[in-house]
C-alpha cells in the first residue's frame, strides 16, 4: 500500500452481458469485451475475462471478485457476480479505483463504456474513496432481501507490492 498517494473510485451496475461479454454475448451490445480488460492493463490488473464470465453464468455463484493492481494492491477492479433476486436484465455491480492523478484518463475511458450500455444504473465517482475500497474488507455486503448471500470476496493479487 502506498500510504502517500491519494484515490479516487468510479462504480455503476450493467449489464453485465453488454459490459464483459462482447462476441460471446447474449445480449445485443456495441462492446467488444476488450474495453474493460485494456483498462485493466493500464492499471496493471491481470484480470481472467473468461472465469469472470464464467461465474457469472452460474447462477449459483456468489462471489465478488477484486483483482488488485500488481503495482499497489489499493488499486482495483471490483466485480459483484451475485445475482438479485428479481434481476431479469444481467446486472451485476462494478468498480475501479485508481490513483488520483490517473482520473482523467480513467473516467474518460468508462464514461465511454457506460455511454454504450443499454441497461445500467448511476454512474458514481467518489473523490473520497472509500465506498468500495469498505467493499472489500466486507463492511458493505451485508446480506439484504435483494441477495440470498451476502457474497465471497475473492481478492486476486500478484506479488509485486
Amino acid at each position: 500500500m502506498n500510504a502517500q498517494k491519494k484515490y479516487v473510485e468510479f462504480y455503476f451496475s450493467a449489464c453485465f452481458e453488454e459490459m464483459m461479454a462482447g462476441e460471446q454475448s447474449t445480449w445485443p451490445t456495441n462492446l467488444s469485451g476488450n474495453e474493460i480488460i485494456e483498462l485493466a492493463q493500464s492499471l496493471e490488473i491481470r484480470l481472467n475475462v473468461d472465469e469472470i464470465i464464467t461465474n457469472y453464468r452460474d447462477r449459483a455463484n456468489q462471489a465478488i471478485d477484486i483483482y488488485h493492481s500488481k503495482k499497489d494492491e489499493m488499486l482495483f477492479m471490483y466485480f459483484d457476480l451475485r445475482r438479485s433476486r428479481t434481476d431479469q436484465n444481467d446486472m451485476f455491480f462494478f468498480g475501479l479505483r485508481c490513483y488520483h492523478e490517473d482520473r482523467t484518463r480513467i473516467m474518460r475511458n468508462l464514461i465511454s463504456i457506460y455511454e454504450q450500455i443499454n441497461t445500467s444504473g448511476p454512474f458514481h465517482y467518489q473523490m473520497r474513496p472509500w465506498v468500495l475500497y469498505n467493499r472489500t474488507r466486507g463492511y458493505l455486503n451485508q446480506t439484504d432481501a435483494e441477495y440470498t448471500s451476502p457474497g465471497i470476496l475473492i481478492h486476486h493479487k500478484e506479488d509485486a507490492y
